[in-house]
């Protein structure tokens, strides 16, 4: 998403992602958003008894399809391992526990 009125509306709109989010579901930000809308959102997301890691992408499309994105990840190791983006076919990550938004930059490669 390219800010945080399109980010809110995916995540807490009518019908949003987290309205249908099971209890223990990693949910992961990957949007250009506000520091303020991603502590809102991990609260949020707390709230649900789910799990949060705060993931902007920085690259192009052709980066994507290289495999060369590089995550910029804020959030619990313990759910970083666990997470949905480990497996993604256009990175991986290497954990590090640091804080949302006192992020590490973990190099996407396949």
């Amino acid at each position: 998403m390219a800010d945080d009125i399109a980010s809110r509306s995916l995540w807490l709109g009518e019908n949003g992602a987290l309205a249908g989010t099971r209890p223990g579901v990693v949910c992961l930000e990957c949007s250009t958003v506000t520091v303020n809308w991603v502590r809102e959102l991990a609260a949020a997301v707390l709230a649900k008894h789910c799990e949060f890691l705060d993931a902007p992408v920085t690259g192009s499309k052709t980066h994507a399809a290289a495999g060369e994105l590089t995550f910029l990840v804020g959030g619990d190791s313990a759910t970083l391992e666990k997470s949905p983006a480990r497996a993604r076919s256009h990175g991986q990550s290497h954990p590090s526990h640091r804080p949302r938004r006192q992020r590490r930059v973990a190099q996407a490669h396949q």
